[in-house]
């Protein structure tokens, strides 16, 4: 008679499933989402600070390697310049 071997090999899932996303761009992508969160303010609220803080926010997401972060740094300059043109086109309907 010959013995089967019924254990199953067990298998750590948790440690490949915490790891599964982590990657080169990993490490800057929050700065990278708040250098998007900060372009959509720029349009909306204080252009000149909600943008620099977007620009420096992606530039930072990118040096630590999110290919990601000149987009936003990128998005946050282009939505500073608009919403402060917007803000001059509001301004100068009012008065």
């Amino acid at each position: 008679m010959t013995e089967k071997n019924t254990e199953t090999p067990s298998v750590d899932t948790t440690s490949e499933l915490s790891h599964a996303h982590d990657g080169p761009c990993m490490e800057g992508r929050g700065y990278t989402v708040g250098g998007f969160i900060m372009a959509v303010l720029a349009v909306l609220v204080i252009p000149p600070i909600h943008g620099l803080l977007g620009g420096v926010l992606g530039y930072i997401g990118h040096r630590k390697g999110d290919s990601l972060g000149r987009t936003a740094m990128a998005c946050s300059l282009a939505a500073m310049v608009v919403g402060s043109m917007v803000a001059a086109l509001a301004f100068r309907s009012v008065a």
